[in-house]
């Protein structure tokens, strides 16, 4: 806390709700004095935790756990001065639970592939199959059960050599993790694991194209604008595109309704060998052009709380 106290912010911005109860405590003690706070959301949290309490934890303990989570997250909405969300259903969200605050829209970006200094090494390792689709995540539910509802829509039933699941992040151990699940178990799967930008940027430029096999969660899929921004083919579902549904007709992009379909899809959609030119989304989905204006609404902000306070 004095720590805190000695660097005096004059802002506080949470991503996610669960610092909340510190920061309150911080404001409440006059630690960090009259700062302007900003809820920086990305998802509706106690719709995610439902789906994930639900699985390991029993019917009392779960509805006590989202109880707490619900007294966080509408904590956080009323109590700040100013909220970003990166979807349309997400400001609906935090205005029917504060809708007193304001909250700005702001999608979610990438910064593009600037550089690929391994491409030819991932060349090689991919020459052995016909496709070769990455798909990058977190250890996160959605992205978890996206990458099983690929086998239950058949990926390993594929032949050897047909195609293969490159999974870049902690994605692919929580895979094995949380489906109980060895290596033998996904024939058609490389798990990856955590790697540095410029190989997964290798990887994206060298492969066949981005899968984005994303069925549940609030928010939106950063990756969707990687996959966008990279040039390459991109497969995946329409729910995917949620907050980018301006760029469901962009070139090399194809989505599916259910996971199989998005299986056949991985297996026969035509592939583009170069890369597709998307102006649209290189003009709009750039981290420098989606957020050149957020710094000077952040301050107007600032000033007018510093005004009242005074």
């Amino acid at each position: 806390m004095s720590a805190v106290a000695e660097f005096s912010p004059d802002i506080v911005m949470l991503e996610q709700p669960f610092m909340w109860p510190l920061i309150e405590e911080m404001l409440r003690d006059r630690v960090i004095g009259n700062a302007l706070v900003i809820y920086s959301s990305q998802n509706n949290e106690c719709a995610l935790k439902k789906g994930v309490y639900e699985g390991i934890f029993n019917e009392a303990d779960a509805e006590l756990n989202l109880s707490r989570v619900a007294e966080i997250e509408s904590g956080i909405a009323k109590r700040a001065d100013l909220s970003l969300a990166v979807t349309e259903e997400d400001v609906e969200y935090l205005k029917s639970m504060a809708p007193e605050t304001d909250v700005l829209l702001y999608r979610n970006g990438h910064q593009g592939i600037d550089d690929a200094p391994a491409k030819s090494r991932w060349q090689q390792k991919f020459k052995d199959y016909e496709r070769n689709w990455v798909f990058v995540g977190s250890w996160h539910p959605p992205n978890i059960d996206g990458l099983h509802a690929l086998i239950e829509g058949g990926v390993n039933d594929l032949p050897s050599g047909r195609l293969k699941v490159w999974v870049f992040g902690n994605a692919g151990p929580g895979l094995m993790a949380t489906y109980n699940l060895k290596e033998s178990d996904l024939p058609n799967f490389s798990i990856q694991g955590l790697a540095e930008t410029d190989e997964i940027n290798s990887a994206i430029t060298a492969a066949t194209g981005v899968v984005l096999p994303v069925w549940g969660g609030g928010g939106s899929n950063l990756k969707t604008a990687q996959a966008l921004l990279s040039g390459k083919t991109v497969v995946g579902s329409k729910y995917a595109f949620r907050g980018f549904e301006n760029y469901m007709g962009e070139p090399g992009v194809f989505l599916f309704d259910s996971p199989a379909e998005l299986v056949g899809g991985m297996d026969s959609v035509r592939a583009n060998e170069s890369f597709y030119g998307r102006p649209n989304a290189e003009r709009d989905l750039k981290w420098e052009n989606l957020l050149s204006d957020l710094p000077g609404k952040i301050e107007g902000y600032f000033l007018k709380k510093a005004l009242r306070g005074n």
